[in-house]
């Protein structure tokens, strides 16, 4: 699949070791069943339906993929609330970003956190 491009051979195996446990017949099966994982999915989406982020009690700051990729795309949802948060996104990655960039991405998080006076 295209959006699995840009991982190395390390991202793999985190989300095999992530995703999937050994089953009862030596094979493998999803820790998450099919059902919990659309219930989880079906929940964030009308939990961040309603949400407005100018009513979040704290600052926001959205760490995004690069959205000039081709198949990576700025939030489809409440775009107009992208005016309320601190967004940026991380050069060069996909919706994947914080597994192909945990470093870049936890650099823009710490920024974050230094620019609101959160940690010294």
């Amino acid at each position: 699949m295209p959006v699995f491009n840009r991982l190395q051979a390390r991202d793999f195996d985190l989300i095999a070791r992530t995703t999937l446990r050994e089953g009862a017949d030596g094979g493998f099966e999803l820790r998450c069943p099919p059902e919990y994982e659309a219930q989880m999915f079906g929940e964030y989406y009308s939990w961040s339906s309603i949400t407005e982020t100018r009513d979040a009690p704290c600052p926001v700051k959205a760490i995004s993929a690069d959205p000039t990729i081709v198949g990576t795309y700025l939030p489809g949802e409440g775009m107009e609330e992208l005016v309320h948060v601190d967004y940026d996104f991380v050069p060069e990655t996909s919706h994947l970003h914080q597994i192909e960039a945990p470093d870049r991405c936890r650099e823009a998080m710490l920024e974050f956190l230094d620019e609101i006076g959160v940690q010294g």
